[in-house]
Protein backbone atom coordinates (compact mmCIF):
# COMPACT_ATOMS: atom_id res chain seq x y z
CA UNK A 1 0.00 0.00 0.00
CA UNK A 2 2.92 2.78 0.49
CA UNK A 3 4.30 2.05 -2.91
CA UNK A 4 1.30 2.40 -4.20
CA UNK A 5 0.21 6.02 -2.17
CA UNK A 6 2.51 7.64 -4.56
CA UNK A 7 1.31 6.95 -7.39
CA UNK A 8 -2.40 7.33 -6.46
CA UNK A 9 -1.42 10.98 -5.65
CA UNK A 10 0.23 11.47 -8.82
CA UNK A 11 -3.13 10.62 -10.86
CA UNK A 12 -5.43 12.05 -8.40
CA UNK A 13 -3.58 15.50 -9.55
CA UNK A 14 -3.02 14.54 -13.04
CA UNK A 15 -6.77 14.52 -12.95
CA UNK A 16 -7.00 17.91 -11.40
CA UNK A 17 -4.58 19.54 -13.19
CA UNK A 18 -6.57 17.77 -16.80
CA UNK A 19 -9.79 20.02 -15.42
CA UNK A 20 -8.35 23.10 -14.68
CA UNK A 21 -6.76 23.08 -18.50
CA UNK A 22 -9.90 22.63 -19.96
CA UNK A 23 -11.73 25.26 -17.15
CA UNK A 24 -9.06 27.78 -18.62
CA UNK A 25 -9.59 26.64 -22.69
CA UNK A 26 -12.82 27.02 -22.08
CA UNK A 27 -13.35 30.71 -20.87
CA UNK A 28 -9.74 32.51 -22.41
CA UNK A 29 -11.67 34.89 -24.52
CA UNK A 30 -14.97 34.30 -23.78
CA UNK A 31 -16.76 37.80 -22.77
CA UNK A 32 -19.20 37.48 -19.71
CA UNK A 33 -21.64 40.04 -18.15
CA UNK A 34 -21.13 41.79 -15.13
CA UNK A 35 -23.13 40.44 -11.89
CA UNK A 36 -25.74 42.94 -12.05
CA UNK A 37 -27.12 41.60 -8.61
CA UNK A 38 -24.00 43.49 -7.17
CA UNK A 39 -25.08 46.88 -9.06
CA UNK A 40 -22.81 47.34 -11.82
CA UNK A 41 -25.45 47.50 -14.36
CA UNK A 42 -29.38 47.94 -14.49
CA UNK A 43 -31.57 45.36 -13.47
CA UNK A 44 -34.70 45.12 -15.61
CA UNK A 45 -37.93 42.97 -14.03
CA UNK A 46 -39.03 40.34 -16.15
CA UNK A 47 -42.52 37.94 -15.60
CA UNK A 48 -43.08 35.03 -16.70
CA UNK A 49 -46.51 34.75 -18.54
CA UNK A 50 -48.01 30.90 -17.85
CA UNK A 51 -50.39 30.09 -20.99
CA UNK A 52 -49.72 26.28 -20.51
CA UNK A 53 -52.37 27.12 -17.60
CA UNK A 54 -54.41 29.71 -18.44
CA UNK A 55 -55.41 27.86 -21.60
CA UNK A 56 -57.54 25.42 -19.62
CA UNK A 57 -59.75 28.59 -18.40
CA UNK A 58 -61.25 27.97 -21.74
CA UNK A 59 -63.97 25.81 -19.47
CA UNK A 60 -64.49 28.05 -16.87
CA UNK A 61 -65.24 30.99 -18.44
CA UNK A 62 -67.58 32.41 -20.96
CA UNK A 63 -66.31 32.28 -23.96
CA UNK A 64 -65.88 35.83 -25.13
CA UNK A 65 -64.73 36.96 -22.15
CA UNK A 66 -61.83 34.17 -22.57
CA UNK A 67 -61.19 35.26 -25.78
CA UNK A 68 -60.77 38.81 -24.47
CA UNK A 69 -58.83 37.85 -21.36
CA UNK A 70 -56.50 36.13 -23.47
CA UNK A 71 -55.76 38.53 -26.34
CA UNK A 72 -55.19 41.27 -23.08
CA UNK A 73 -53.15 39.39 -21.62
CA UNK A 74 -50.90 37.53 -24.11
CA UNK A 75 -51.50 39.98 -26.78
CA UNK A 76 -50.36 39.15 -30.71
CA UNK A 77 -49.32 35.87 -29.42
CA UNK A 78 -52.66 34.37 -28.49
CA UNK A 79 -53.74 34.41 -32.11
CA UNK A 80 -50.06 33.04 -33.43
CA UNK A 81 -50.74 30.28 -30.34
CA UNK A 82 -53.70 29.13 -31.52
CA UNK A 83 -53.39 29.43 -35.44
CA UNK A 84 -49.63 28.72 -35.90
CA UNK A 85 -48.60 26.50 -33.05
CA UNK A 86 -52.11 24.35 -32.07
CA UNK A 87 -53.34 24.64 -35.48
CA UNK A 88 -56.64 24.98 -34.17
CA UNK A 89 -57.81 28.10 -36.89
CA UNK A 90 -57.89 31.77 -35.85
CA UNK A 91 -59.92 33.37 -32.85
CA UNK A 92 -62.33 35.23 -35.02
CA UNK A 93 -63.90 31.86 -36.68
CA UNK A 94 -67.14 30.74 -35.59
CA UNK A 95 -66.31 27.27 -33.91
CA UNK A 96 -63.08 28.73 -32.48
CA UNK A 97 -64.12 27.80 -29.05
CA UNK A 98 -65.33 24.40 -29.74
CA UNK A 99 -61.69 23.71 -31.34
CA UNK A 100 -59.94 25.01 -28.82
CA UNK A 101 -61.93 23.14 -25.81
CA UNK A 102 -61.25 19.68 -28.37
CA UNK A 103 -57.72 20.57 -28.00
CA UNK A 104 -57.64 21.15 -24.31
CA UNK A 105 -60.26 18.44 -23.31
CA UNK A 106 -58.29 15.77 -25.42
CA UNK A 107 -56.81 13.09 -23.73
CA UNK A 108 -53.52 13.20 -24.69
CA UNK A 109 -53.12 16.41 -23.73
CA UNK A 110 -54.41 16.18 -20.77
CA UNK A 111 -51.81 13.65 -19.76
CA UNK A 112 -49.57 15.96 -21.12
CA UNK A 113 -50.71 18.55 -18.80
CA UNK A 114 -50.41 16.81 -15.76
CA UNK A 115 -47.23 15.83 -16.63
CA UNK A 116 -45.73 19.66 -16.96
CA UNK A 117 -47.48 20.73 -13.73
CA UNK A 118 -45.61 17.92 -11.94
CA UNK A 119 -42.27 19.48 -13.16
CA UNK A 120 -43.32 22.85 -13.77
CA UNK A 121 -46.12 23.77 -11.25
CA UNK A 122 -43.47 26.04 -9.22
CA UNK A 123 -41.72 28.25 -12.52
CA UNK A 124 -39.95 30.44 -9.90
CA UNK A 125 -36.20 29.06 -10.20
CA UNK A 126 -36.18 28.57 -13.85
CA UNK A 127 -37.88 32.33 -14.01
CA UNK A 128 -34.99 33.87 -11.78
CA UNK A 129 -32.45 32.28 -14.42
CA UNK A 130 -34.14 33.67 -17.26
CA UNK A 131 -34.45 37.24 -15.55
CA UNK A 132 -30.67 36.73 -14.82
CA UNK A 133 -29.82 35.75 -18.81
CA UNK A 134 -32.01 38.60 -19.96
CA UNK A 135 -30.96 41.05 -17.59
CA UNK A 136 -27.21 40.15 -18.91
CA UNK A 137 -28.70 40.35 -22.73
CA UNK A 138 -30.13 43.76 -21.90
CA UNK A 139 -26.62 44.81 -20.68
CA UNK A 140 -24.92 43.72 -24.06
CA UNK A 141 -27.83 45.22 -26.28
CA UNK A 142 -29.58 48.43 -24.66
CA UNK A 143 -31.48 49.15 -27.04
CA UNK A 144 -33.12 45.61 -27.43
CA UNK A 145 -36.78 45.46 -26.93
CA UNK A 146 -38.51 43.52 -23.72
CA UNK A 147 -39.78 40.99 -24.86
CA UNK A 148 -42.61 39.03 -23.34
CA UNK A 149 -42.06 35.28 -21.91
CA UNK A 150 -44.66 32.64 -22.35
CA UNK A 151 -44.98 29.18 -21.50
CA UNK A 152 -46.91 26.64 -23.48
CA UNK A 153 -47.75 23.61 -24.22
CA UNK A 154 -47.34 22.83 -28.10
CA UNK A 155 -48.44 19.40 -28.52
CA UNK A 156 -44.53 18.27 -29.36
CA UNK A 157 -44.08 20.72 -32.08
CA UNK A 158 -41.43 23.00 -30.97
CA UNK A 159 -39.24 23.50 -28.09
CA UNK A 160 -39.18 27.79 -27.79
CA UNK A 161 -41.17 29.95 -30.44
CA UNK A 162 -39.54 33.62 -30.95
CA UNK A 163 -42.49 36.87 -32.49
CA UNK A 164 -42.03 39.77 -32.42
CA UNK A 165 -43.30 40.40 -28.45
CA UNK A 166 -42.64 37.27 -27.18
CA UNK A 167 -40.34 34.19 -26.96
CA UNK A 168 -42.58 31.34 -26.01
CA UNK A 169 -41.33 27.87 -24.18
CA UNK A 170 -42.53 24.89 -24.77
CA UNK A 171 -42.80 23.03 -21.82
CA UNK A 172 -44.31 19.16 -22.90
CA UNK A 173 -40.65 19.74 -24.63
CA UNK A 174 -38.64 19.43 -21.59
CA UNK A 175 -40.34 16.73 -19.20
CA UNK A 176 -37.11 14.97 -18.80
CA UNK A 177 -34.95 11.88 -20.31
CA UNK A 178 -37.42 9.39 -18.97
CA UNK A 179 -40.70 10.64 -20.02
CA UNK A 180 -42.86 8.31 -21.55
CA UNK A 181 -43.96 10.20 -24.31
CA UNK A 182 -40.91 10.79 -25.59
CA UNK A 183 -40.30 6.88 -25.92
CA UNK A 184 -44.44 6.57 -27.51
CA UNK A 185 -42.87 9.73 -30.03
CA UNK A 186 -39.63 6.93 -31.01
CA UNK A 187 -37.50 10.52 -30.53
CA UNK A 188 -33.89 9.97 -30.46
CA UNK A 189 -32.08 9.40 -28.06
CA UNK A 190 -29.69 12.47 -28.86
CA UNK A 191 -32.64 14.47 -28.95
CA UNK A 192 -34.14 13.10 -25.73
CA UNK A 193 -31.15 13.80 -23.97
CA UNK A 194 -31.32 17.41 -24.05
CA UNK A 195 -35.13 17.41 -23.38
CA UNK A 196 -34.75 18.43 -19.67
CA UNK A 197 -35.24 21.69 -17.76
CA UNK A 198 -31.86 22.85 -17.47
CA UNK A 199 -31.78 23.28 -21.30
CA UNK A 200 -34.92 25.17 -21.07
CA UNK A 201 -32.22 28.69 -20.29
CA UNK A 202 -29.96 27.88 -23.54
CA UNK A 203 -32.92 27.28 -26.07
CA UNK A 204 -34.45 30.33 -25.09
CA UNK A 205 -30.72 32.48 -25.41
CA UNK A 206 -30.38 30.25 -28.66
CA UNK A 207 -33.75 31.24 -29.85
CA UNK A 208 -33.61 34.89 -29.07
CA UNK A 209 -29.97 34.93 -30.64
CA UNK A 210 -30.59 33.17 -34.33
CA UNK A 211 -33.89 35.11 -34.56
CA UNK A 212 -32.02 38.28 -34.09
CA UNK A 213 -28.90 37.79 -36.09
CA UNK A 214 -29.72 35.99 -38.99
CA UNK A 215 -27.04 34.26 -40.66
CA UNK A 216 -25.90 35.65 -43.88
CA UNK A 217 -26.89 33.92 -46.87
CA UNK A 218 -23.72 35.87 -48.98
CA UNK A 219 -21.87 32.90 -48.38
CA UNK A 220 -22.20 29.11 -48.03
CA UNK A 221 -18.85 27.65 -47.45
CA UNK A 222 -18.86 25.40 -44.26
CA UNK A 223 -16.75 28.17 -42.12
CA UNK A 224 -19.21 30.97 -42.61
CA UNK A 225 -21.79 27.72 -40.76
CA UNK A 226 -19.27 27.29 -38.36
CA UNK A 227 -18.44 30.86 -37.47
CA UNK A 228 -22.04 31.58 -37.33
CA UNK A 229 -22.68 29.00 -35.07
CA UNK A 230 -19.76 29.57 -33.17
CA UNK A 231 -21.02 32.85 -32.59
CA UNK A 232 -24.08 31.34 -31.20
CA UNK A 233 -22.88 29.79 -28.66
CA UNK A 234 -20.31 32.54 -27.46
CA UNK A 235 -23.61 34.69 -27.30
CA UNK A 236 -24.73 32.36 -24.99
CA UNK A 237 -22.45 32.13 -22.42
CA UNK A 238 -21.93 35.49 -22.95
CA UNK A 239 -25.31 36.34 -21.54
CA UNK A 240 -25.61 33.55 -19.10
CA UNK A 241 -22.05 32.80 -17.56
CA UNK A 242 -23.57 30.46 -15.11
CA UNK A 243 -24.59 27.86 -17.63
CA UNK A 244 -22.33 24.94 -17.94
CA UNK A 245 -20.71 24.79 -21.37
CA UNK A 246 -22.03 21.60 -21.93
CA UNK A 247 -25.60 22.29 -21.90
CA UNK A 248 -24.61 25.53 -24.22
CA UNK A 249 -23.67 23.07 -27.13
CA UNK A 250 -26.28 20.34 -25.73
CA UNK A 251 -23.33 17.95 -25.21
CA UNK A 252 -23.23 15.69 -22.13
CA UNK A 253 -20.77 16.14 -19.75
CA UNK A 254 -18.29 13.49 -21.35
CA UNK A 255 -18.71 14.47 -25.16
CA UNK A 256 -17.29 18.37 -24.23
CA UNK A 257 -14.49 16.79 -22.62
CA UNK A 258 -13.91 14.27 -25.76
CA UNK A 259 -13.63 17.38 -27.58
CA UNK A 260 -11.36 19.21 -25.58
CA UNK A 261 -8.96 16.08 -25.39
CA UNK A 262 -9.12 15.72 -29.09
CA UNK A 263 -8.71 19.34 -30.12
CA UNK A 264 -5.30 18.87 -32.32
CA UNK A 265 -7.03 16.20 -33.82
CA UNK A 266 -10.96 17.25 -34.89
CA UNK A 267 -8.48 20.33 -36.16
CA UNK A 268 -5.78 18.37 -37.91
CA UNK A 269 -9.13 16.39 -39.34
CA UNK A 270 -10.68 20.12 -40.80
CA UNK A 271 -6.86 20.56 -42.61
CA UNK A 272 -5.82 17.81 -43.87
CA UNK A 273 -9.30 17.22 -45.74
CA UNK A 274 -9.45 21.10 -46.92
CA UNK A 275 -12.75 21.38 -45.28
CA UNK A 276 -13.30 25.19 -44.29
CA UNK A 277 -13.81 26.42 -47.54
CA UNK A 278 -15.42 23.73 -49.65
CA UNK A 279 -19.24 24.64 -50.50
CA UNK A 280 -21.17 21.27 -49.65
CA UNK A 281 -24.87 20.50 -48.22
CA UNK A 282 -23.53 17.03 -47.26
CA UNK A 283 -20.58 18.85 -44.98
CA UNK A 284 -22.89 21.21 -42.89
CA UNK A 285 -25.44 18.24 -42.38
CA UNK A 286 -22.31 16.17 -41.40
CA UNK A 287 -20.26 18.88 -39.05
CA UNK A 288 -22.97 21.60 -38.08
CA UNK A 289 -26.51 18.92 -37.68
CA UNK A 290 -27.42 17.21 -34.83
CA UNK A 291 -26.87 13.72 -34.35
CA UNK A 292 -25.52 11.10 -32.24
CA UNK A 293 -21.76 11.52 -32.88
CA UNK A 294 -19.99 12.88 -36.03
CA UNK A 295 -19.17 11.20 -39.01
CA UNK A 296 -15.68 10.99 -39.11
CA UNK A 297 -14.89 10.77 -35.53
CA UNK A 298 -15.81 8.26 -33.02
CA UNK A 299 -18.88 7.05 -31.38
CA UNK A 300 -17.72 9.17 -28.15
CA UNK A 301 -17.45 12.55 -30.48
CA UNK A 302 -20.66 14.70 -29.97
CA UNK A 303 -22.83 15.41 -33.06
CA UNK A 304 -22.19 19.31 -34.39
CA UNK A 305 -18.36 18.81 -33.74
CA UNK A 306 -17.92 21.83 -36.42
CA UNK A 307 -20.01 24.14 -34.19
CA UNK A 308 -17.68 23.50 -31.28
CA UNK A 309 -14.70 24.20 -33.75
CA UNK A 310 -15.96 27.35 -34.73
CA UNK A 311 -16.70 28.47 -30.76
CA UNK A 312 -13.11 27.95 -30.43
CA UNK A 313 -12.28 30.04 -33.62
CA UNK A 314 -14.84 33.10 -32.39
CA UNK A 315 -13.19 32.71 -28.81
CA UNK A 316 -9.52 32.79 -30.24
CA UNK A 317 -10.92 36.29 -32.51
CA UNK A 318 -12.00 37.97 -29.54
CA UNK A 319 -9.47 37.25 -27.48
CA UNK A 320 -7.67 38.59 -30.11
CA UNK A 321 -9.28 41.55 -31.51
CA UNK A 322 -11.69 42.92 -28.05
CA UNK A 323 -14.85 43.87 -29.89
CA UNK A 324 -17.70 44.08 -28.03
CA UNK A 325 -20.42 41.28 -28.04
CA UNK A 326 -22.49 43.44 -30.41
CA UNK A 327 -19.86 44.10 -32.82
CA UNK A 328 -19.42 40.49 -32.94
CA UNK A 329 -22.81 39.46 -33.42
CA UNK A 330 -22.99 41.84 -36.72
CA UNK A 331 -19.86 41.64 -38.02
CA UNK A 332 -20.82 39.27 -41.06
CA UNK A 333 -17.60 37.98 -42.62
CA UNK A 334 -16.71 34.46 -41.44
CA UNK A 335 -13.43 34.51 -43.22
CA UNK A 336 -11.59 37.36 -41.97
CA UNK A 337 -12.81 36.07 -38.26
CA UNK A 338 -11.54 33.35 -38.79
CA UNK A 339 -8.16 34.81 -40.74
CA UNK A 340 -7.88 37.19 -37.37
CA UNK A 341 -8.67 34.62 -34.82
CA UNK A 342 -5.10 33.19 -35.18
CA UNK A 343 -6.15 30.04 -33.57
CA UNK A 344 -4.49 26.76 -33.59
CA UNK A 345 -4.62 24.25 -30.84
CA UNK A 346 -1.72 23.74 -28.82
CA UNK A 347 0.22 20.22 -29.55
Amino acid sequence: MKQLFPFIIFIFLTAISACDNHKEKQDDGQLKAPDIEKGTAKKISFSVERLDKDIFLVDKMESDAFVSEMKKKYGDFFSIYCSRIIKIGDTSQVLFIDQLKGFTNDPDILSIQQDVNKIYDDFGKIELQIEAALNNYHYFFPDSMILKIVTMISGFNYNVVTTDSAIAISLDMYLGNNSRFYEWLNFPQYKVNNMHPEMIVSDLLKALALSSFIEPTTKDDLISHMIYHGKIIYFIRACYPELEENLAFGFKQDQLEWCYDNEVQIWKHFIDQSLFYTVDHKNVVKYINEGPFTAGFPNESPGKVGIWLGYQIVKSFMKNNKLSLEQLMHHKDARTIFAQSKYKPAK
